[in-house]
């Protein structure tokens, strides 16, 4: 018999915690012990995440109408993007979940990404930055009033076209930066997911019962076996919906 936690949502990015316990063969007061003990951790993931996500949008509102940027926007040379950066490097150094921090401009195009490189943290040359237009986290932060922030679908980071080897997981939030008469910018801001993975994943583990992550569509983000994660960008198609498609059903209703 197994025992799983209901889905939950967190703006556009959504994850199901899913809890298996096996072993259970009846109903006895332990089992149901155990179960308000897990419904309690998951409960704390669930807080741990949605805490997360509520600091770092606080963060890129933050950053988005600092003088810095609202300079940089009014007049876009060099001097104005240094400042910028500046602001952007204090903000990863106080944030170690915090990967990278971009602007670009109304086409997509980079202008200016800040991010950690090892141990250290560092703006990228010119001829490093790429245009992202048609990526969700450009496209529909563009679409928003100023203030609102998207929330991407978890996922893996990609330069050009091509997953980047290894794989690392990346949740986007991004807001429009706005001039009247102008089409937005848009600023963005990557979290690390590889960290807040390990973090759920430490949540979840120290009742000493392993828990998974999967996003809304079945795909695993987290697994113990390595080779399960993220099987929709990797082409392996590993999923919870394909290994049980009943507890899969059960889950989303």
């Amino acid at each position: 018999m197994r025992h799983w936690l209901f889905p939950f949502s967190t703006m556009a990015a959504l994850l199901t915690l899913v809890w298996s316990l096996a072993g259970w063969r009846q109903q006895t007061q332990a089992a149901a012990e155990r179960s308000v003990t897990d419904d309690a951790v998951a409960a704390e993931a669930e807080q741990y995440l949605a805490a997360t996500l509520a600091n770092a949008i606080a963060d890129l509102r933050f950053l988005a109408s600092s003088n810095e940027v609202r300079e940089l926007l009014a007049s876009p040379h060099e001097q104005q993007f240094a400042m910028a950066a500046t602001e952007f490097t204090a903000m990863l150094k106080q944030k170690p979940l915090y990967r990278r921090l971009r602007i670009l401009d109304a086409q997509g195009m980079e202008l200016m990404r800040i991010e950690r490189r090892g141990r250290g943290i560092e703006r990228s040359a010119q001829s490093e930055l790429e245009s992202k237009a048609g990526r969700d986290f450009f496209d529909e932060a563009q679409k928003l009033e100023s203030g609102s922030v998207y929330v991407s679908r978890f996922d893996l980071d990609m330069q050009g076209n091509q997953i980047v080897q290894p794989p690392q997981p990346m949740l986007r939030l991004s807001t429009p930066l706005r001039l009247e008469g102008r089409a937005a910018m848009v600023m963005a801001l990557n979290l690390d997911g590889t960290r807040l993975l390990e973090s759920l994943h430490r949540i979840l583990d120290k009742r000493g019962r392993q828990g998974t992550v999967v996003d809304d569509q079945g795909y695993w983000l987290y697994h113990p076996n390595p080779a399960m994660r993220w099987g929709s960008q990797l082409g392996t198609e590993e999923s919870l919906a394909r290994r049980d498609p009943e507890l899969w059903q059960r889950i989303q209703a």
